[in-house]
């Protein structure tokens, strides 16, 4: 492979990978617990179901699609990519509500079509999403609502581009000293980091709630014995750590007043 140089200020993509490296073994390290409940939330939902009809094909690509965006959410915000961990837990809260909505009515296309063909079609898609939203809110509102709170949170910051979030990334102090300085991680700030786990362990669980919740009404996917027990310590561990930093217990607050 060439050399093309290093147009980055000069620095090549693999020196902004190391970077990111970096970053991950030295924000696990920091985050502490709030990784480990990330971790464990993520892995606990991987975890869940243990089997599935061959009328859920959809329901498992779904299913699938959600651990993988959970898990990116994770690594971003150890990577110190706010605005990308943001989006990736968005795509899981949609996805979340399709997963769902996929366990009551398996499979919805034709006999005669392909499936593969079938997922690829935006407008199956877009009528799949309305449906998804739907039924969600019609069947199960109060799980239905706290998802849409948590993407309504997430649609405030982060889902569109902001003048806001250029602070994580432009040293504006560097402008007084007659250059600017544009950073490819946010800023280090582990509090910014903890509250990106925490979120995404909290969120992850509510998913795997209505995951749970919906499989036990409907036949056709199995669910792992165990996860209540599972469920349940994760719940005790994340009062656990709401009861630690000040953010959190303002978090724990507007969840409260919300």
């Amino acid at each position: 492979m060439s050399d093309a140089g290093a147009p980055h200020g000069g620095m090549t993509l693999f020196d902004f990978e190391s970077q990111e490296r970096q970053a991950l073994h030295r924000n696990h390290g920091s985050a502490g617990g709030y990784f480990h409940f990330a971790e464990a939330s993520t892995a606990i939902f991987a975890a869940t179901v243990t089997g599935a009809d061959r009328s859920r094909v959809l329901f498992m690509a779904s299913y699938s699609m959600v651990r993988k965006h959970l898990i990116l959410a994770v690594l971003s915000a150890l990577r110190q990519h706010k605005v990308q961990s943001a989006l990736n837990l968005r795509q899981a809260i949609e996805g979340g509500v399709i997963m769902a909505y996929l366990i009551a009515n398996p499979d919805p296309v034709q006999p005669t079509q392909d499936l593969a063909e079938v997922v690829v079609d935006n407008r199956f898609a877009e009528r799949l999403n309305g449906k998804a939203r739907k039924w969600l809110n019609a069947s199960y509102p109060e799980r239905s609502q706290a998802l849409k709170e948590f993407k309504d949170d997430i649609n405030q910051t982060d889902s569109h581009s902001n003048i806001v979030n250029s602070y994580a990334t432009f040293d504006f102090e560097s402008v007084e000293r007659g250059f600017s300085e544009n950073l490819y991680l946010d800023r280090q700030d582990d509090d910014i980091t903890k509250i990106a786990l925490w979120n995404i362990g909290h969120i992850a669980n509510h998913i795997t709630g209505v995951l749970v919740h919906v499989a036990r009404d409907h036949r056709g996917v199995e669910i792992a014995s165990d996860i209540d027990e599972k469920l349940a310590f994760l719940a005790r561990l994340d009062q656990a750590l709401l009861a630690k930093p000040r953010w959190a217990e303002h978090i724990s607050n507007e969840r409260a007043s919300s």
